[in-house]
């Protein structure tokens, strides 16, 4: 793309950033003409972050650097306690859901996969993640996946072919423009088996465990790309709308 089109593009984006800012300070407004603010928990959060140029791409989604892993998330809670602190602490969109039920004071499931930082947010301190870990689901059918772990330093983008990972150390390199994993063996070892160890505990199929683990999915017999229960995720989101379906 040109350097015009480039700029096109950022200003269509940033025109859209704006309505969406408007949009959110409507809520406000209405929380606060409710009188709700002193009992309401407030969440923005985006589900992922997109490139302007970084890496030759353009409004992608489909990779994982940190500027598309890394996702907006801002937090008020009722009592405006922690108002106007950022925290560089690791956490993950499935944190959201145990964290504010610990918020409302409801016990969490031991069943939920995800971890309160509710003491961060009322001015606390708290061990939530050492290693954070961003993907798309992955596929054994296809012919490559991408899983990205990272820490307060250093970035692993795995995939199961090990010559194709790439390591980058954000504190010298906050851009990821140096693949330095040949230099720094041991780091890629340390983060890859965080990515083993989140499939696992996470219950992914054990093709693609192996597929990680090993590079081959082993035997492919019964293997589906969704979780049984799941097969018919997208058809029923595309017609959430028939009455067959919901009624």
């Amino acid at each position: 793309m040109t350097e015009e089109e480039i700029h096109n593009v950022k200003a269509r984006y940033a025109a859209s950033v704006t309505f969406t800012d408007r949009c959110v300070g409507m809520v406000l407004d209405a929380v606060d003409r409710l009188g709700l603010r002193d009992d309401t928990c407030i969440v923005w959060m985006s589900d992922h972050g997109t490139h302007l140029n970084e890496h030759g791409s353009l409004l992608s989604k489909r990779c994982m650097y940190t500027e598309v892993a890394h996702t907006v998330h801002m937090v008020r809670t009722p009592d405006g306690s922690g108002a106007g602190q950022r925290f560089s602490d690791l956490i993950q969109l499935p944190d959201l859901a145990p964290t504010v039920l610990d918020l409302a004071g409801v016990e969490v499931p031991e069943r939920m996969q995800g971890k309160s930082y509710a003491p961060l947010l009322k001015g606390g301190e708290c061990q939530i993640r050492d290693v954070a870990i961003s993907a798309t689901a992955p596929n054994a059918n296809q012919p490559s996946a991408v899983i990205t772990a990272r820490d307060q330093r250093w970035q692993l983008i795995d995939q199961p072919d090990p010559s194709q990972r790439t390591l980058h150390d954000l504190e010298n390199d906050p851009e990821q423009l140096v693949n330095v994993a040949e230099d720094y063996p041991d780091e890629v070892a340390r983060l890859h088996e965080a990515v083993i160890e989140f499939l696992k505990s996470h219950e992914a199929q054990s093709q693609v465990v192996r597929w990680f683990e090993e590079g081959d999915p082993g035997d492919m017999t019964g293997y589906v790309d969704r979780r049984l229960g799941y097969e018919r995720f997208h058809v029923y989101w595309q017609h959430i709308l028939d009455s067959e379906v919901i009624g």
